[in-house]
């Protein structure tokens, strides 16, 4: 049999082999989630009206990420596979999708979640080995400042219907963090909950789970790239799926592969925003609005090593002359393998600084601002040097006044715990930002 597949946008799964008396390998945990047959729409009686010509009509994604129109009812073209003549479409912003293979139309009770942009993947490959194409999505369940799932969700049919199977991420995580605690059993407070990403790769999923912690009264970035896990996840014929093979992340990637992925997905010849195993692009390059900003790269020695990292930022336009020195991604090498020292989009940026520093500024909701100040290390690590929050709050009277924050060990993200910050006068913020001497690089547009 043929196998065709998709990859759109995804990236990696996990598997943990154990091995019997007899000296065979055998999935030492399984977690999934059989849902409900969903019929096609000519089986299905309350299904939506959805036509072939409507399908035709659809535009695609891109074209509505760059227009910034999804109106409620439209439905919006995720991805295609010409020779396998399989598409997915999604109704509404947070919709169901919709399944086109051939002349055939089917519903499926899966929707869209997070920014639309980051793409969807699909595979029709058979994936248990039981001589049938199985049908795999992944979808974006939810995306934000730290925050990214990507999973997977594979269906089997059966008498013209589709029964939908989804493992159970959680439980992954848990074995993933049972893995990584024995692997370094001196750092604490960590999670993998928060990121991670799932790929289809031929007739194999994998996964990459990204942490975040604090340790030693330290923080570091929110997907610290050096301990990045990833795994494969094995699909069997009864809908489970196991959990095997975790390792370390290691990746081939060039400076040069980034740029290149970075302006296929601008050119709109790829919505594909994961690379490698563990790299990732700016949400920017997905629904870049180009009225205010022109992205571009530049290849520079931020922290004095002596090597040159690659950064993603802005170049002003001519109606937007404030946006400066913006940085979205920050990625560098160590020991021969470029990873990932930082992401960012347009109210999570970052920005250079002299002296061996970056700076972070923030805002994840409409009641605070983060400037956080890091020290990029040699080894490719990243340590925080301090934080100043302007938090919003309000008094026992009812009025908003503002906070000022500061902290030398807690990051932007437990702005709500305001009460671990130490409260400061806005002259003294004001003394502590002007520390930090910014560099505005030029970029080389894409």
């Amino acid at each position: 049999m043929k196998r065709k597949n998709v990859l759109l946008n995804g990236m990696l799964v996990i598997l943990l082999l154990s091995i019997t008396a007899c000296g065979q390998p055998e999935p030492a945990f399984s977690a999934s989630s059989p849902e409900e047959p969903q019929l096609s729409d000519k089986e299905e009686d309350d299904s939506p009206a959805i036509t072939l010509e409507m399908l035709d009509k659809a535009p695609t994604i891109e074209a509505v990420t760059y227009s910034g129109m999804w109106e409620d009812g439209m439905i919006v073209l995720l991805a295609k596979d010409e020779e396998a003549g399989v598409s997915v479409y999604s109704i509404d912003v947070g919709g169901n999708y919709v399944l086109r293979v051939g002349d055939e139309i089917y519903v499926l009770e899966d929707e869209l979640g997070g920014p639309q942009y980051y793409g969807t993947e699909f595979s029709m490959v058979d994936l248990d080995d039981d001589g049938e194409d199985e049908f795999a999505l992944i979808v974006c369940r939810g995306s934000g400042t730290g925050f990214l799932r990507m999973e997977i969700s594979v269906y089997e049919k059966e008498n013209g219907q589709y029964k939908r199977y989804t493992p159970d991420y959680s439980v992954f995580v848990e074995i993933v963090s049972d893995w990584f605690k024995e692997k370094h059993p001196d750092i604490d407070n960590f999670g993998f909950e928060d990121y991670y990403s799932t790929e289809i790769k031929g007739d194999h999923i994998t996964v990459t789970f990204s942490p975040g912690f604090i340790n030693e009264e330290n923080a570091y970035p929110e997907y610290d790239p050096a301990y990045n896990v990833m795994a494969d996840i094995e699909y069997s014929k009864d809908g489970s799926f196991y959990l095997t093979d975790i390792r370390p992340v290691d990746n081939n990637l060039s400076y040069e592969d980034i740029i290149d992925a970075a302006r296929d997905m601008l050119s709109g010849k790829s919505n594909k925003a994961i690379i490698g195993e563990n790299i990732t692009l700016s949400l920017e390059f997905g629904g870049i609005n180009r009225d205010y900003q022109e992205l571009g790269y530049a290849i520079t020695d931020i922290n004095n090593d002596g090597v040159d990292e690659l950064i993603f930022g802005v170049n002003p336009v001519a109606g937007n002359p404030g946006w400066k020195g913006y940085v979205y991604d920050i990625y560098t090498t160590v020991d021969g393998q470029v990873i990932q020292l930082a992401d960012g989009a347009a109210r999570y940026h970052w920005f250079i600084c002299k002296d061996n520093m970056v700076a972070y500024e923030i805002s994840s909701d409409g009641f605070s601002i983060g400037w956080e100040y890091w020290t990029v290390s040699k080894d490719g690590y990243m340590s925080l040097k301090e934080t100043v929050i302007k938090q919003q709050i309000l008094d026992e009277n009812g009025k908003s006044k503002n906070l000022w924050l500061h902290s030398d060990k807690l990051s932007y993200e437990y702005h709500d715990s305001y009460e671990l910050f130490d409260t400061i006068t806005e002259e003294k913020a004001q003394e502590i930002r002007d520390k930090y001497e910014y560099v505005y690089p030029e970029f080389i547009a894409f």
